[in-house]
């Protein structure tokens, strides 16, 4: 098919493309307003909820909820970077601050094992994530497109128009390139190859998504 990789190397970036990238693996604004907002409904939740429902003094509640609200932003912002997706970051956040709070309040047993254990192994997840981020390749072509990681794998497909931009919630300066349902091409690092069922793909976390659609609508030659 057209599109197939280049003898480049599995997942590096061959030659005549019209743009090529990777997914942004570092934070930027979106992230940290993502983490502020998450940050201010943590601490306005938490602590209100101790000092209005339990009964626990404010300024000891206020100081609760700040702690749980930065753990909880931490690790919201980690999660977003690492593009690990609504469920593990948000279990991460939930039990990042849980297990922390066992340690200092002296649990012992099941009642710290347990939480620390699902808060290490998640951390974990967002960590090889973030790793996998940083090594991921996209590019786009007049015909096709294709993302991998260099010595590794390359999934390569064609084209049926130009992407859709999803800008992210938190602002137009990130988001995703979203080329709908594509019939893609897998070829691994020992140059075996296999065609992949339909599905959805997105170039995500992508830096100024909209420019970089319209750089490929003026790029020569971009429909041939």
């Amino acid at each position: 098919m057209s599109g197939e990789v280049a003898d480049v190397g599995v997942g590096a970036v061959p030659p005549g493309v019209l743009w090529s990238g990777q997914p942004t693996a570092r934070p930027v604004r979106e992230d940290l307003v993502a983490g502020v907002v998450a940050f201010a409904v943590t601490a306005l939740v938490l602590g209100g909820g101790l000092a209005l429902a339990d009964g626990v003094a404010p300024g000891h509640a206020a100081r609760l909820g700040l702690g749980y609200a930065a753990l909880v932003a931490a690790t919201t912002t980690l999660g977003r970077v690492a593009g690990a997706g609504m469920t593990a970051t948000l279990l991460a956040a939930f039990f990042a601050p849980v297990a922390v709070a066992a340690a200092l309040t002296g649990r012992q047993g099941f009642g710290l094992v347990c939480p620390a254990a699902s808060a290490g192994l998640l951390l974990f997840i967002l960590v090889l994530r973030l790793r996998q981020r940083r090594a991921t390749r996209y590019w786009i072509a007049a015909d096709h497109a294709g993302l991998g990681e260099v010595g590794r794998y390359a999934v390569t497909f064609r084209l049926a128009g130009p992407p859709a931009v999803r800008l992210d919630r938190f602002g137009a300066g990130l988001g995703d390139l979203d080329f709908g349902q594509v019939q893609a091409r897998l070829t691994t690092h020992r140059g075996r190859s296999f065609v992949l069922p339909r599905r959805a793909c997105r170039f995500q976390r992508v830096q100024a998504p909209e420019q970089v659609l319209a750089a490929l609508a003026g790029a020569p030659g971009e429909r041939g």
